[in-house]
């Protein structure tokens, strides 16, 4: 009794991402050529009409945005049983592992519910620290792996810091923590996603609170009337060391924003503020020339969080 079979393969590495090959042989040496053929998929893609001779015959489908999982095709052949072959479609997943200092870099596996490689943001990823969302498109060599590659430098902080990195493509997305190592030094960065510079906070002895006042004498009275204004925030003068010319030249540079500067500290005994730089003033740490540490005394003044 004449039998059909039917192959299924993927052509990602011809074709692209997301394309199949279907193969239909039969085992009757006496088909007639010519003989129509009808394959169907349970993946969404169309149905495929095409003719059979006595050694087969192929059909090449982009099958794209279905759910992952096991999926089926049938072939029907006039005069013949029909086949069957199956396949599966991979979920979507995300690793964010490779975590080099503070940058990581996130690899996405695509499925085929992602789509194809039809526009410039095939998928999309938020990195968990506010900044806005990254999109991408697959592109040669990840173009025949189905993987794409997104990068992201993270703030400096102290602590080690962890953030949920979501990965968006198609109707699927994921979520996976991404574990950034701290510093375990200070760091003084600008608002809005600067990156920051690290410092060691070598003194910073005092910190003195103002206030406006205006004592006003009393003709036959011994106190006076006293207007007190209220207690500002405090000025101060930090001490920081910086150890190599890298780190001297990224504190210049958050040194000189006009904005409020954000100091993060690891130390029990030194909180965290908000303050503005009044002037700084590098001083070298030693005499000898090839000492590129600088003692860095900078007047600050504490002000609210912007």
């Amino acid at each position: 009794m004449p039998t059909t079979q039917l192959k299924v393969e993927s052509l990602a590495a011809e074709k692209g991402y997301g394309w199949f090959s279907f193969g239909v042989l039969t085992d009757d040496p006496y088909a007639d050529v010519g003989t129509a053929a009808t394959l169907t998929m349970n993946a969404g893609a169309n149905v495929v009409n095409g003719q059979i001779s006595i050694f087969g015959a192929w059909f090449h489908e982009a099958v794209r945005r279905v759910s992952p999982g096991a999926k089926t095709a049938t072939c029907t052949v006039a005069g013949y049983p029909n086949a069957s072959g199956t396949w599966a479609v991979e979920q979507l997943d995300l690793d964010v592992s490779a975590v080099v200092g503070n940058t990581l870099t996130a690899k996405g596996t695509w499925c085929v519910s992602g789509g194809g490689p039809t526009t410039e943001s095939d998928a999309s990823i938020t990195f968990g620290d506010g900044t806005a969302r990254q999109t991408g498109k697959m592109t040669a060599p990840t173009w025949t792996t189905g993987r794409l590659d997104f990068t992201h430098t993270y703030p400096l902080h102290p602590f080690a810091q962890s953030y949920p990195v979501q990965l968006t493509s198609g109707t699927q997305s994921v979520t996976a923590a991404a574990q950034v190592p701290g510093t375990g030094r200070a760091v003084l960065r600008a608002p809005g996603g600067s990156l920051g510079a690290v410092v060691d906070i070598q003194q910073w002895p005092e910190r003195t609170h103002e206030r406006a006042s205006s004592v006003l004498p009393i003709v036959g009275r011994a106190d006076p009337v006293v207007l007190l204004d209220t207690l500002r925030l405090p000025s101060s003068s930090i001490t920081f060391l910086t150890r190599t010319a890298a780190e001297g030249a990224a504190l210049l540079g958050v040194l000189r924003s006009t904005t409020p500067l954000q100091l993060l500290s690891p130390c029990a005994g030194v909180e965290d503020v908000w303050l503005t730089v009044l002037d700084a003033k590098p001083a070298r740490l030693t005499n000898d020339g090839n000492d590129a540490r600088r003692l860095w005394e900078v007047s600050v003044q504490e002000v609210a969080a912007p």
